[in-house]
């Protein structure tokens, strides 16, 4: 053993705070080992997601809540609530079929499970997603094609579908980048 450097190394493990001391015989460490080894640490700590991912998701979850609200309110008003709107919404309320009440349920239902699952640090984020897209736009299909919405609510009724296909589209994206990045799975 004449001849021999030992060499330790003491490190703290960032994500399990598990403290780690190792020491070896120097002739034989080559630095690329090493190396390849701080490298692959570094990469299995860097799948927690970042804070403003979190952020972001409780945002998101918070405004799919609004939507269940807003579509529960929307399909559990009273006669006399009915009554209380102007002529052209109510009769606006009144017209809307099925087909479309039940994509706006898929939609804010979906989105309220997909930001779930996304809190969840599950995959089944991107699914119930995607799938809450496709009600907004079947509701949307409703909205501009088959509907006097716009006639009833003016150009203001314009900013809402917009804004529902914006963040749509963006937690879609979110989620699919979180599972490429190993945020969740």
């Amino acid at each position: 053993m004449t001849g021999e450097k030992l060499g330790c190394v003491f490190w703290k493990h960032g994500v399990t705070g598990i403290s780690h001391y190792l020491c070896f015989n120097m002739n034989l460490l080559k630095i690329e080992n090493l190396t390849n080894q701080i490298r692959l640490m570094n990469e299995n700590t860097s799948n927690k997601p970042p804070v403003w991912f979190w952020i972001v998701s409780i945002l998101a979850f918070i405004w799919n809540l609004m939507g269940v609200s807003a579509f529960i309110m929307q399909v559990t008003m009273t006669p006399e609530n009915m009554a209380a709107l102007p002529e052209a919404e109510r009769i606006l309320q009144e017209t809307t079929p099925m087909w479309a009440n039940i994509a706006f349920a898929v939609a804010v239902f979906g989105g309220a499970l997909g930001c779930l699952f996304l809190l969840l640090k599950n995959q089944l984020a991107v699914s119930f997603l995607v799938t809450s897209m496709a009600g907004v736009i079947i509701q949307m299909i409703h909205s501009f094609f088959f509907s006097n919405s716009f006639d009833v609510f003016g150009p203001g009724g314009m900013i809402m579908p917009i804004m529902v296909i914006v963040v749509g589209v963006l937690l879609i994206w979110l989620s699919i980048s979180a599972v490429k990045k190993g945020w969740i799975s």
